[in-house]
């Protein structure tokens, strides 16, 4: 019997192996196309970070305004960073506080008088701006119930003319709190009843 070749290899590239050519390109083809490879994942990477992180990722420390300053005679630039501004506090829980008795005022309607009464509650965000309001609730009280009184009641009588004597209520209440604690005490003056009569 014949001997029979039972090898696993190609008869064809056995030839060509040992011509030593081709396999050597072959292996440097699979190089190079890895490489290549690995050149676009990273570049591809790059480019990925710095769409998704924006101008931050490029530049940490952005210059928004520039100075120029003279120094001798010469302009001199000096770059100043952004002013990060911190978001406010956050508010605390608004407190109502109830104006013990309405206003009672007179008020004019052409040549008629009216009577004009009215509850108000003023909302404030903490425990020093209530002591504040209930401390000088007297002063508060007079100096609204002046306002009130110059008020003309066929202006009130519109949702405008109820919106401008709100307003001004919340001015006055304001004016003298802040005169007297040094800070804005009063958020919010609420109309909590309105009767011209």
């Amino acid at each position: 019997m014949a001997e029979e070749d039972l090898s696993l290899e190609d008869p064809k590239e056995e030839s060509e192996n040992e011509k030593g050519e081709s396999t050597g390109s072959k292996k440097k083809l699979i190089i190079i196309a890895a490489a290549a490879a690995t050149v676009l994942l990273i570049a591809g990477g790059a480019a990925a970070y710095f769409l998704f992180m924006g101008d931050d990722a490029i530049n940490p420390n952005p210059v928004a305004e520039s100075e120029i300053t003279e120094v001798d005679g010469e302009s001199e630039e000096a770059a100043k960073p952004i002013e990060v501004v911190p978001p406010p506090p956050p508010k605390g829980d608004a407190i109502y506080i109830s104006v013990p008795e309405p206003f009672l005022v007179n008020i004019k309607s052409g040549k008629r008088t009216r009577m004009m009464q009215i509850k108000i509650q003023f909302m404030v965000r903490s425990k020093d701006a209530e002591k504040a309001v209930k401390l000088h609730m007297p002063l508060i009280r007079n100096n609204i119930l002046d306002f009130f009184s110059t008020a003309d009641a066929n202006e009130v009588r519109t949702k405008e003319g109820r919106d401008a004597l709100k307003d001004g209520a919340f001015e006055a209440a304001k004016k003298v709190v802040k005169e007297q604690v040094g800070f804005d005490a009063i958020e919010m003056v609420l109309f909590t009843g309105f009767v011209v009569q």
